[in-house]
């Protein structure tokens, strides 16, 4: 559904003289990436207005965005596929703040972050040389690091907050999602 409605966007493009016939293909890949994106981000705004919470979507934004664009993780075969995981990881995100549960997934989610932190993610979805790559993860665990100290700051200051916990959670979502990549999807797809 992204991909055609890109396409036809950019054969328009194409017929109006805004861009070269040859590069439609470009332009149509930008397009439906920039349209999923904005998917995304409209899902977890619905979602952060249904459940009062925009804080704590904002800082499981905050966690896993940067994390998952510099380590990589599991990608799902479609855009649906990817737009109904991240709304279910959101939506999980919320319930489990709401019904104040949230306690109960943080040994999992420190594990996912020490996974995160010292695995080697590689993004299949661009093509990098290994030496970007060992920067990017450099940064990664730069990330993780003061995402850590950021935490244990605010709580110590207040207490475990659940926007504490939706940075958490964030980042234990990206671990979660390379761990899948790298040992679960791939077993699956060999």
């Amino acid at each position: 559904m992204i991909k055609r409605l890109s396409e036809k966007i950019a054969d328009k493009m194409s017929c109006e003289g805004i861009i070269q016939s040859e590069d439609i293909a470009a332009y149509s890949y930008s397009i439906e990436i920039t349209l999923a994106t904005i998917i995304n981000f409209i899902s977890i705004a619905v979602i952060a207005i249904l459940f009062g919470r925009f804080a704590e979507m904002i800082m499981f934004v905050i966690g896993f965005v940067p994390l998952r664009m510099l380590k990589g993780g599991y990608h799902a075969d479609t855009h649906l596929g990817c737009i109904l995981i991240l709304i279910l990881c959101a939506t999980l995100l919320m319930l489990l703040i709401k019904f104040e549960l949230w306690f109960y997934s943080i040994p999992i989610l420190i594990a996912a972050t020490i996974y995160l932190f010292i695995s080697q993610g590689k993004n299949s979805n661009q093509l990098i040389t290994e030496k970007k790559q060992k920067k990017f993860n450099m940064t990664a665990r730069v990330i993780i690091a003061l995402y850590a100290v950021f935490c244990v700051i605010i709580a110590l200051i207040w207490r475990f907050t659940p926007i504490i916990f939706a940075l958490l959670y964030g980042v234990g979502i990206a671990g979660i999602s390379l761990f899948v990549s790298k040992h679960i999807h791939k077993q699956i797809t060999e």
